[in-house]
């Protein structure tokens, strides 16, 4: 049985949603350090692209502490809580656009069973041998699978307590259709999770239309010669994501656009009293926003 206070490994990653987070990142840390004997050459520089923003140990001790902060207190806050809560048999989850694993093996550390989707096959593979090393690193049972295929391929019996879609509704294409099937594959009560950078922000369409020109859609060829539609950086707005889930059936659970200055700097309580409440004033967060954290749940 899984409840708030006596998750699989509380031990390891902590009871709450900071702790868990902190512990998780300390780990990543660690890993990053020794990932050459755990990946090939080619592996290991696409995992060091892929976190080029890793490892924080070498920063000094005040810009960590800011950057620890960001982490628990920003996107993955709202899921890490809902899996800390859970009650009953372990929840399953969808990590759909999984990348290198991650998000997908702290999810399985926080107790859930985990499908990890990518399209990419060599970020599965890098994923299937992270998750390895975590299982030997911590003497732990961690319930995650990697699937290379497009999301659209996936088997529609399959019934999920969670989708997560981290930075990745802006490459689905069609998103629309692919909210559609998050529904289907939703249990009754089930959420999807979408975490993206906000369209209404205007750096944020600066800096995509810097990276990728004006052509949005694209397709992309898997290692089975499979032609998929892809987009590049297609960013949905605040008010937009939640119309889009709306009209798949969706009800809104939560919807915070996350409001980043002073994010890292502040202390807990004032952070708590001050800084987070921006993150739910719709006016002003959709303008101003960097990212936005939006949960749609099917009716029970």
């Amino acid at each position: 049985m899984i409840d708030g206070k006596d998750t699989i490994l509380t031990p390891v990653l902590g009871a709450t949603y900071k702790e868990a987070l902190e512990n998780m990142l300390s780990h990543v840390e660690d890993e990053y350090d020794e990932i050459e004997t755990v990946l090939s050459q080619d592996e290991v520089a696409t995992y060091r692209a892929y976190y080029v923003d890793m490892p924080i140990r070498n920063l000094p001790p005040q810009l960590r502490r800011s950057a620890y902060r960001r982490y628990y207190r920003g996107y993955l806050r709202y899921i890490v809580n809902e899996l800390l809560a859970w009650q009953g048999d372990p929840p399953s989850v969808l990590d759909a656009g999984s990348g290198l694993g991650t998000q997908s093996i702290l999810f399985g550390l926080l107790g859930a069973k985990v499908q990890g989707v990518d399209l990419r096959q060599d970020r599965v593979i890098i994923s299937e041998k992270r998750a390895a090393r975590w299982r030997e690193k911590l003497n732990a049972r961690i319930d995650v699978q990697f699937t290379c295929e497009s999301l659209f391929n996936m088997p529609q019996e399959e019934k999920y307590d969670f989708i997560w879609i981290c930075q990745a509704i802006s490459h689905i294409d069609p998103a629309e259709d692919f909210i559609d099937l998050a529904y289907k594959l939703l249990k009754p009560g089930g959420q999807v999770v979408v975490y993206d950078p906000n369209g209404m922000y205007l750096p944020n369409q600066l800096f995509q239309l810097k990276n990728r020109g004006t052509q949005i859609h694209r397709s992309y060829t898997t290692h089975k010669g499979e032609t998929v539609k892809y987009a590049v950086e297609r960013l949905f707005t605040f008010g937009g994501i939640q119309r889009l889930l709306k009209k798949s059936g969706f009800s809104i659970a939560h919807a915070e656009c996350q409001f980043h200055r002073f994010r890292g700097k502040t202390d807990d309580a004032v952070f708590e009293r001050f800084v987070r409440p921006l993150d739910f004033l719709p006016l002003w967060t959709s303008l101003i926003g960097y990212e936005f954290v939006v949960s749609g749940k099917k009716p029970t």
